[in-house]
């Protein structure tokens, strides 16, 4: 399964990734191993996060209070956007991703 992650998304990632960094470099890299273990269970299993809304599923870092919202649209797993647990859901989800964005391909992943 091909994946995307659009640019709200990465642009959460990054800043939580430094976030952590910036207190701990091994929580910072703890905060990936989740990040990219949950990118391996969800292009095996996508449809193991519940829907929450409409299309989109929401999957949950391991140890780390993060959430992917993200949907599936035949071959393509796409990561529309990172939120920490904190904030609400509904803050998200009703200001969906801008649909003319272009997602970023994320090789390697």
């Amino acid at each position: 399964m091909r994946l995307e992650i659009a640019p709200e998304a990465e642009s959460e990632l990054e800043a939580a990734f430094a976030y952590y960094d910036e207190r701990s470099p091994t929580a910072a890299a703890g905060f990936a191993q989740s990040f990219f273990a949950l990118i391996e269970q969800l292009r095996t299993f996508p449809q193991s996060a519940p829907i929450v809304r409409e299309k989109y599923h929401r999957a949950l870092f391991a140890g780390f209070p993060w959430a992917a919202f993200y949907t599936i649209e035949e071959d393509l797993l796409l990561i529309v956007q990172v939120i920490h647990d904190s904030r609400s859901p509904e803050s998200w989800v009703e200001r969906p991703p801008d649909a003319d964005a272009e997602p970023l391909q994320r090789r390697g992943l």
